[in-house]
């Protein structure tokens, strides 16, 4: 009983955080329409400031260093509930400042269509760290291939489009080139070289600490899935926050969207809603399957052939992504 009414008053008092980089803004609220005070608080005292108070839910945005504040404060006995950003400012009432920034926060909390962000753990933060520098590194290597080609093309030297193209044909370019240009283009090659080795470093870091990871080898056992699309699952999904494995796949933006009226109901593609780099992964691994699905007669397979049949390659290969995230969520699930 003396549970039930620390949950309820926990439940009744709100703290809103306005997180920043130097000076955060709080608001306790109690039952939803009481203002109980309103401070800012210095980063350095954040911390020792939420420890003198009684437990309570404290809401923040979902931003940047959201997952290290929740970490913290849990810590400290409170409870924490990160919010999607985008979903705030309709709840923003006058002016824009910090107050009302935490007030919009502490109403969104009170709405039960509107689902948390789960906090991260800091080995998920990791892994999807060392993604995004890989992400970055793979981006700058394609800039500078293309400026290798364009540069080339004003010369009148077309190189046919391709990666590996740029990497086998420039070497032979050289000495055929005006010592100037040829002098640019060992430059750039060079440097294109140097970010192949960071990326394939990049690589070997991120398999290491997937297959480190006790969850990685049966992810990896579905068809589709490598070591660097298990280390983004891993650090994106926190299975026991989502009811199933649709819900997860929702989160990714891989059921269809849906515009309804009455009885009439109407799918369309698609949501494409969620963390995009990892639904392009899935979609990959629904194409990798999609390719190999003659030559294969396991369940996933069979289920690709059935889809193309009916609604072509590239809906079976984001067909095929779908029921991978739902496989990938249920065996994070029974690992957890």
């Amino acid at each position: 009983m003396q549970k039930e009414k620390e949950g309820s008053a926990m439940k009744d008092i709100r703290l809103g955080l306005d997180i920043a980089k130097g000076v955060f803004q709080a608001v306790l609220v109690q039952d939803r329409s009481q203002v109980v005070w309103s401070k800012r608080w210095r980063r350095e005292r954040l911390l020792g400031q939420i420890a003198q108070l009684e437990p309570c839910l404290v809401v923040m945005e979902a931003c940047a260093s959201s997952n290290y504040w929740g970490r913290e404060i849990r810590k400290l006995g409170h409870e924490v509930m990160l919010l999607p950003a985008h979903h705030v400012s309709p709840y923003r009432q006058g002016q824009k400042n910090d107050v009302s920034d935490a007030m919009a926060i502490v109403e969104v909390s009170y709405r039960a269509q509107i689902k948390a962000v789960p906090i991260k753990s800091e080995e998920q933060q990791l892994l999807q760290s060392l993604y995004m520098i890989r992400r970055r590194l793979i981006g700058q290597r394609t800039s500078l291939s293309n400026q290798i080609r364009g540069l080339l093309g004003e010369f009148g030297i077309v190189l046919p489009k391709g990666l590996s193209v740029v990497r086998n044909q420039l070497p032979q370019l050289l000495d055929r080139l005006q010592p100037t240009l040829s002098l640019m283009m060992r430059e750039l090659y060079d440097e294109l070289c140097a970010v192949d080795v960071r990326i394939e470093r990049m690589n070997r870091q991120l398999e290491t600490l997937c297959r480190a990871h006790e969850v990685s080898k049966p992810l990896m056992k579905l068809p589709g899935i490598g070591p660097i699309t298990a280390s983004l699952l891993i650090a994106h999904c926190t299975p026991h926050t989502y009811k199933n494995g649709r819900s997860y796949s929702a989160v990714l933006g891989l059921v269809p969207r849906q515009h309804s009226s009455g009885d009439r109901v109407r799918l369309y593609g698609v949501t494409r809603t969620g963390n995009q780099e990892l639904r392009m992964l899935l979609i990959h691994g629904g194409r990798a399957v999609v390719r190999r699905m003659d030559h294969n007669d396991d369940p996933i397979s069979r289920f690709a052939r059935g889809v193309c049949e009916r609604r072509g390659k590239n809906k079976a290969a984001v067909a095929v992504a779908n029921k991978l995230a739902r496989q990938a969520w249920a065996e994070l699930r029974r690992a957890a």
